[in-house]
């Protein structure tokens, strides 16, 4: 389910900006040995934070690009458009349980 999930959001943020998460995939795994959608699951926070210091501080440009090419798609992918709000708001508060439980991956 979750490789399913990543292939999914890998093509969804490929086709709108081509090279966007393979970026993010290469700095993160000289930072943190994962890809950016796995730090995502793993460590929330810490993914955040990372994507808000990509766009120099500023939590609107982070919020923008995480949802419109990350979160988004897994939403749709789930069958549950909107919930890319709801799991936006997990992420800031690092909350990795609930993120795994929305998306279900079992802890």
């Amino acid at each position: 389910m979750i490789e399913e999930l990543v292939r999914y959001v890998r093509q969804w943020a490929e086709s709108r900006i081509p090279g966007f998460l393979r970026m993010l995939d290469n700095v993160c795994m000289a930072k943190y040995g994962k890809k950016f959608v796995e730090l995502l699951i793993e460590n929330p926070k810490e993914a955040y934070e990372f994507i808000k210091q990509r766009y120099g501080g500023d939590e609107a440009s982070a919020d923008f690009a995480l949802v419109s090419l990350i979160l988004k798609p897994i939403a749709i992918k789930l069958g549950r458009p909107g919930l890319e709000y709801e799991l936006l708001e997990l992420v800031k508060r690092g909350d990795a349980k609930s993120i795994r439980m929305l998306i279900g991956i079992k802890s």
